[in-house]
C-alpha cells in the first residue's frame, strides 16, 4: 500500500509541540518515575532490585513500520509506529532527523550557568536555536508505503513505593487507651494482608489493615505489616505512655524508632525570600486516610455514569441532562462510587507529598481542580493535556528545565546519552523528552478497563508533585532576582500561579504590582495578572484548601480489636485526692532544621537531666534516645519543681497537675554560621 502526502500548509507551531509517542516507545523500556524508599519485597515471584519493590507489566500493541520515500522514488528512511494512519510529521522529524538535514549542523550548547549548589535545581543558559524550519515544504512530496504490521509484547519492571504504616494514639480521652495501626498498600493491585507485632514482648496478629492495640500501662511496641505482594514494611519501634484523669485515660505516642522525613520543598525553593510561618494545610498528614474527602463532584458523578459503573436505569434520562450534566437522581446514585473514587489515589499522592516536599492536601485539591480525579485527554486550547492534573506541552517544558532529576529520569530512559541540562538540548531531542514526559501521563487507554490506564494516571500525581516542585523552584527565582519577598503562604499560591499560567504571567504580576511599590501580597499581585482565568484558578485552588476539613468526614471504625491485660495494673486514685502517683517525662533534642518538629536523627543521647521537687526529693538519669523518665508516688497535686539539662545550663519549673504526669520537652536550636568567616 501506498500513500503519496501532499497537505496544505499549515502553522509550523502545530506541529512543534506534536508528542513525539512512538519514537519515544520503541526507543527504550520506560518504567514508573515516581521517586521511592528502599523496600525488601517481591516474594510472589515478581522480579525485584536490591532494596526495592519491583513488580512486572506486561504490554501488548500493534508495531507498524513505515518507508518514506522521495518524489523520485527513492527510499528516505523508515518509521515506526504504534496508531493507525500515516506517520504525523513530527514522528517523521524524530526518526528521520539525520537523513531530512544531512548537511544541518547540530548547534553548538552553551554550558549553562548556575549558582545553585550540587544536587539543587540549575537555572540553565539556553542554546542557541536552529534556523527556522518550513516543515511542510520539507514533507510536501513524499510517500508511504506500509512495509509491515507485527503485535509486539513487552514486559516492564516498574518499582513500586513501599508499604505505609502508621500508629496513632486517640486525639481525646478515652475510658479505654488504645492505639490504632493503620497500613496502606501504595499500588492498588496489590491488598494489605494483616499486621503484627509485639506489645512489651508478647505477640500479637490481625488479619486487617487497621488494628486497635487495647492497653492498660505505659508499653513498647514494635510493629509491621504484610502485603499480597508478598513482602512486608520495616519493623517501627514506638513508646506508648498512659495518663488517668479521674474516669478518662490521655494516651500519647512519645518515641518512634522511624519517622516519615519530610521536608517541604519551600524551604529550600525560597531560601531568603518567604517570611512567616507554614500554614498547617503544608505538613504531611499522618497517614493516606487523613487526605480522605466526601464531596459531590458533579464532573465526576457524570464520567461514572457514563461509563456504566454507575446503574441509573431507573432515573429520569439515565441520570444525565441533555448537557452531560447528572441529574438530581444521577447524583444521588453516583455519590457512593464517587466518594470511593475521589480518595482511590490517596495512598499515591501521599507518597508523592513524602518524596517531593509538595503539601499532599495541594496536590489533591489540583487534581480536584483540574479533573475531578477522572483522567482523561483534552484539548482546551492549541495544546493537548493529559493525566489527572492535565499536564500540556508548556507545564512538561518548566517541569524539565527547573527540575535537574525529573529530566534526568525521562530523558536517559529515550537517549544513550543526555547533555547536563535540557536546556543543552537541540529543539527536536526538548520535544522527543517533553513527549516522552506527556507519554508517561497520558492515560487515554481504549482497551482498558473504564477506558483508563490506572498505572498511569497514578504515575501523573508523581508527574505533577515534580511539576510543582519545578515552579517553586522558579518562583523563588523570580523572586530572588527582583529582590522581593512575600508570605510562605502566597509563595504557595504564586508557585500555583507559575503552575497554571507561566512564568510570564507570574513575572508580570509580580513586576508590576513592584513598580507600584505595594506590598507582594497575593490580592495585590492578582489584580495585575493578565493571563485570563489565572487568578481565579487559584483562588479556587485555596477554596478547596480552605473548605478540606467540611469534607473529611470523621471515620467510621471498623478495626480488629486486640486486648493486652496486663499484670501491672495502672495506677489508681488514692483515698486522698490531693495526692497522686505519676510521672515526669522528660525529651531532649536539637531541632537543626528549625522547623519546631522532632525529627530523626534530632534527638539525643546522654544527657544529664535532673529534677528537684520543692519538698527535696531529687532523681536524676541521663537520656537515651532523647527521653528520661523520673515516676514518683503520693505527691501532691499543684507541689512544684525543676528539670535541668545540666551541661546546657538549661532548666525548666513545672506543677504537678491532677493526672500526676509532666511532660518537659528541651528544643534545642543549632547556632547560626556565619555565610563567610571574617
Amino acid at each position: 500500500m501506498s500513500l503519496h502526502n501532499r497537505t496544505t500548509a499549515r502553522p509550523v507551531w502545530k506541529y512543534l509541540f506534536a508528542a513525539f509517542w512512538v519514537w519515544v516507545f520503541f526507543s527504550l523500556t520506560i518504567v514508573g518515575l515516581n521517586p521511592v524508599l528502599a523496600q525488601d519485597g517481591g516474594g510472589d515471584g515478581e522480579g525485584q532490585g536490591e532494596g526495592d519493590r519491583v513488580k512486572t507489566i506486561e504490554r501488548v500493541f500493534t508495531q507498524y513500520t513505515w518507508q518514506m520515500s522521495n518524489k523520485d522514488g527513492k527510499a528516505v528512511c523508515r518509521v515506526v509506529i504504534t496508531h493507525d494512519g500515516i506517520p504525523t510529521r513530527m514522528e517523521a522529524l524524530g526518526q528521520c532527523e539525520k537523513e531530512l538535514f544531512p548537511a544541518t549542523a547540530t548547534p553548538t550548547a552553551i554550558q549553562p550557568t548556575t549558582t545553585a549548589t550540587p544536587g539543587a535545581f540549575a537555572t540553565p543558559t539556553l542554546p542557541p536555536s536552529t534556523e527556522p524550519v518550513d516543515i511542510d515544504e520539507l514533507l510536501e512530496d513524499v510517500y508511504w508505503t506500509l512495509l509491515k504490521t507485527e503485535t509486539i509484547k513487552r514486559v516492564e519492571k516498574v518499582v513500586i513505593p513501599p508499604i505505609i504504616i502508621d500508629l496513632q494514639a486517640p486525639n481525646q480521652p478515652v475510658t479505654e487507651p488504645y492505639v490504632t495501626i493503620r497500613a496502606f498498600e501504595p499500588n492498588r493491585d496489590y491488598e494489605i494482608t494483616g499486621i503484627q507485632g509485639m506489645v512489651d514482648g508478647n505477640p500479637f496478629s490481625c488479619s486487617q489493615a487497621a488494628c486497635d492495640i487495647y492497653l492498660l500501662r505505659d508499653s513498647q511496641i514494635t510493629y509491621w505489616a504484610t502485603s499480597t505482594f508478598g513482602d512486608e514494611s520495616p519493623h517501627i519501634s514506638a513508646t506508648v505512655r498512659l495518663s488517668k484523669i479521674q474516669d478518662f485515660y490521655s494516651v500519647a505516642v512519645t518515641s518512634r524508632s522511624l519517622y516519615y522525613r519530610y521536608i517541604d520543598v519551600g524551604l529550600d525553593a525560597w531560601k531568603g525570600v518567604s517570611q512567616g510561618s507554614a500554614p498547617s494545610w503544608t505538613f504531611l498528614p499522618q497517614s493516606p486516610a487523613q487526605l480522605y474527602i466526601n464531596k459531590a463532584l458533579h464532573l465526576l458523578a457524570s464520567k461514572l455514569i457514563a461509563i456504566g459503573i454507575v446503574d441509573t436505569r431507573d432515573c429520569p434520562n439515565g441520570g444525565l441532562m441533555y448537557n452531560g450534566a447528572p441529574n438530581a437522581c444521577g447524583i444521588e446514585k453516583a455519590q457512593l462510587n464517587s466518594e470511593t473514587w475521589q480518595n482511590r489515589f490517596d495512598n499515591v499522592i501521599w507518597n508523592a507529598s513524602r518524596d517531593t516536599g509538595v503539601p499532599a492536601r495541594l496536590i489533591k485539591a489540583i487534581v480536584e481542580q483540574e479533573t475531578q480525579f477522572w483522567p482523561e485527554r483534552s484539548r482546551p486550547n492549541i495544546y493537548d493535556e493529559f493525566g489527572l492534573a492535565q499536564l500540556n506541552e508548556l507545564g512538561a517544558d518548566v517541569s524539565l528545565r527547573w527540575n535537574q532529576d525529573l529530566y534526568k529520569r525521562v530523558c536517559s530512559a529515550i537517549f544513550v546519552d543526555c547533555p547536563e541540562y535540557y536546556a543543552s538540548l537541540s529543539t527536536f531531542s526538548q520535544a522527543m523528552v517533553r513527549g516522552a514526559l506527556l507519554q508517561l501521563v497520558d492515560s487515554n487507554c481504549p482497551t482498558c478497563q473504564y477506558g483508563i490506564d490506572l498505572n498511569k494516571a497514578e504515575e501523573s500525581i508523581y508527574i505533577l508533585a515534580d511539576s510543582l516542585k519545578a515552579n517553586a523552584y522558579q518562583t523563588g527565582y523570580i523572586f530572588t532576582e527582583r529582590g522581593l519577598q512575600a508570605s510562605y503562604e502566597d509563595m504557595w499560591r504564586f508557585t500555583v500561579l507559575s503552575y497554571h499560567a507561566g512564568y510570564n504571567c507570574l513575572e508580570y504580576g509580580v513586576a508590576t504590582s513592584s513598580l507600584y511599590q505595594e506590598p507582594i501580597t497575593w490580592p495585590n499581585v492578582s489584580r495585575h495578572v493578565y493571563c485570563e482565568g489565572a487568578s481565579e484558578y487559584v483562588d479556587s485552588v485555596w477554596q478547596k484548601l480552605a473548605a478540606f476539613d467540611q469534607f473529611h468526614p470523621p471515620a467510621v471504625e471498623s478495626n480488629a480489636k486486640i486486648y493486652f491485660p496486663t499484670q501491672t495494673p495502672m495506677p489508681t486514685a488514692t483515698a486522698n485526692p490531693g495526692l497522686v502517683n505519676g510521672g515526669i517525662h522528660v525529651i531532649l533534642f536539637v531541632d537543626k532544621n528549625n522547623n519546631l518538629r522532632m525529627d530523626e536523627g534530632e534527638r539525643v543521647s546522654g544527657e544529664s537531666i535532673q529534677v528537684e521537687l520543692d519538698d527535696g526529693e531529687k532523681y536524676s538519669a541521663r537520656t537515651e534516645n532523647g527521653e528520661a523518665h523520673f515516676y514518683f508516688q503520693n505527691k501532691l497535686v499543684g507541689q512544684t519543681g525543676t528539670a535541668s539539662a545540666t551541661s546546657l545550663y538549661q532548666s525548666f519549673n513545672f506543677v504537678i497537675p491532677k493526672s500526676g504526669e509532666v511532660l518537659i520537652v528541651f528544643r534545642i536550636q543549632p547556632p547560626p554560621v556565619p555565610n563567610r568567616l571574617p
